[in-house]
């Protein structure tokens, strides 16, 4: 049997670096090709605006249907990345009423982030449909965008909201003492009770008779009771009238449950209390 030609040593040598360096070559040329296309392909000027990513205070306060609508996002119509412009978007969406606070950016390859802030109601505008009212005095729709909640309406006359729109908020020394009126019930224990209506259309009525603010409270007198109790409060002194009827009211509690036990009809009760250390209870 013929043995096998054998390459001397040197040549041997030569072809295993040569095609060490021509595989390397090879295979590195590929990888190359393959991420550099790879890069291209994934370049955000080919991708059109696909997904919205949403984030605040409130998990998902609004639907992102609606902020789409608000920047002009659509399928039919789609937005490349390179196309959106961030500064633009946040102006859209502070365009709406609903917003405090709002932050967008847009993330590769077709994501729009945004972190937003929800106005919070404090009560009905009562002098619009629909409409609540932030404690900074903005307007805003509750429906469709927010669950019904049981607020307090604040009524504040034409006056009071002669100027009122959703792009600048109430002003005027109306609501201002509504909302002052507010916060002095938001302070005291509210358990048992919580504001229906506050009225200060007739604040300043030239008639003493006339004047003065009106609070309406519902009483939760257990055993599935209410009562309503209707205060009238001067415009100076309202902060101490209302701690006076905090010290009244146990004891008017008390005999309208003693009432509604004895299966007696509980009326609206009036309780005026603007005269300094009286009080007129009908």
């Amino acid at each position: 049997m013929k043995k096998s030609p054998e390459l001397p040593l040197l040549h041997s040598l030569f072809w295993i670096v040569a095609s060490t360096f021509i595989i390397s070559g090879v295979s590195h040329k590929l990888l190359h090709m393959y991420f550099g296309g790879k890069r291209i392909k994934e370049q955000p000027t080919l991708h059109p605006l696909s997904y919205i990513v949403q984030t605040g205070l409130q998990k998902e306060a609004l639907h992102s249907d609606y902020l789409a609508e608000l920047l002009g996002l659509s399928k039919d119509v789609p937005t490349l990345f390179t196309g959106f412009d961030e500064g633009t978007a946040e102006k859209k969406l502070l365009s709406s009423p609903l917003f405090s606070g709002v932050k967008v950016k847009k993330i590769p390859p077709n994501m729009v982030y945004i972190d937003y802030t929800v106005r919070k109601p404090i009560g009905w505008a009562a002098d619009f449909v629909n409409t609540v009212v932030d404690k900074d005095g903005y307007l805003f729709p509750m429906a469709p965008f927010f669950s019904p909640k049981k607020l307090p309406e604040i009524y504040l006359s034409a006056e009071g909201v002669q100027e009122a729109s959703f792009e600048s908020p109430l002003q005027g020394k109306l609501f201002e003492l509504a909302l002052e009126v507010l916060n002095l019930f938001d302070g005291c224990e509210k358990e048992s009770f919580r504001v229906k209506r506050i009225d200060v259309s007739q604040s300043f009525f030239p008639t003493l008779g006339k004047r003065g603010i009106v609070v309406i409270l519902e009483n939760d007198l257990g055993e599935d009771l209410t009562s309503t109790h209707f205060l009238r409060l001067s415009t100076q002194r309202f902060s101490q009238e209302i701690t006076n009827y905090q010290t009244l009211r146990p004891r008017l509690l008390e005999k309208e449950k003693e009432k509604a036990l004895l299966g007696e009809r509980l009326k609206e009760k009036i309780i005026d209390l603007r005269l300094s250390q009286l009080a007129f209870v009908d």
